[in-house]
Order: structure tokens, then C-alpha cells, then sequence
């Protein structure tokens, strides 16, 4: 499972990765909006962890652009920031700006890793209905 972490802060991408890689997890990181936009349909993440403030374009206007961009709609997004109030300054709550949920930083490790993986589950749940019959399986009776 990929994760995408999006943040400008280079010791909150260092710890995350730190944290993410060693809960199993391979990870992607941006440090700005164009960037976490170009690695995301780029490689396709599992899920993404997206900062509310980025240089170039605001976390909740990326996360716009990724529900509204097909091949990206359906992966999970996690918006965090260093307060709700970032959220409240920019109008609004994660719903509206197409985001899975919101995280405050700091947070708890655990929490973090809780929060991945009831958002990774049913988006990777999903998926695999998805897929077409014998795609990715061995046919029934010919072994």
C-alpha cells in the first residue's frame, strides 16, 4: 500500500516517513500543491495524507481538484493541519472541500495509523470488487 504525504514541512515528511515505513507502508512524498497534484496521478497512491497549507496552492483546493479528476476521485484523502482553526480560516469543513477526513497536529501515531487504515480497508475493499472477472485470479478448475 502507497500513501502520499503532502506537507511543506521537512521534519513532519521526515517523521511521517519514518512512521508510515516502518508500519509497512511505501511512501510518496510533495511538498507543494503542483508537486502532491503531479505525484498523485502520477503514481497512483493508496491513500493520501494532504497538509491544509502548501506553497503554491492550498491543501483543500488540491484535494478539489484530485475528487474531481477521475483517474484520482477515488482515493482517500486525509487533510491535516496544525489546528481546526487553518480549517475554519479557509471556510469550511473536510467534506466540502471532497476530503475522507481531517486530522489535527499534532496527532498520536496511533491515531494516525488507525485513521489509515479504516480509510485504506473499504477504498481497497472497493477496488477489488471492481475488478474484472479473472483479472488478477487464476482460473477455477485448471490447476
Amino acid at each position: 500500500m502507497r500513501i502520499l504525504v503532502a506537507d511543506d514541512d521537512k521534519f513532519f515528511l521526515k517523521l511521517s516517513e519514518e512512521i508510515l515505513a516502518e508500519a509497512g507502508y511505501e511512501v510518496l512524498t510533495a511538498q507543494t500543491g503542483k508537486q502532491t497534484l503531479e505525484v498523485a496521478i502520477t503514481q497512483m497512491p493508496d491513500l493520501i495524507i494532504l497538509d491544509v497549507v502548501l506553497p503554491g496552492m492550498l491543501g483543500t483546493e488540491v484535494s478539489r481538484k484530485l475528487k474531481g479528476f477521475e483517474g484520482t476521485a477515488r482515493i482517500p484523502i486525509l487533510l491535516v493541519s496544525t489546528g481546526v482553526a487553518e480549517l475554519d480560516a479557509t471556510a469550511g469543513d473536510p467534506k466540502e472541500f471532497m476530503a475522507d477526513d481531517f486530522l489535527a497536529k499534532p496527532f498520536n501515531v496511533k491515531d494516525l495509523l488507525e485513521r489509515i487504515k479504516r480509510m485504506i480497508e473499504p477504498a481497497a475493499a472497493a477496488q477489488s470488487s471492481q475488478q474484472t472477472p479473472g483479472q488478477g485470479q487464476e482460473p477455477e478448475g485448471e490447476h
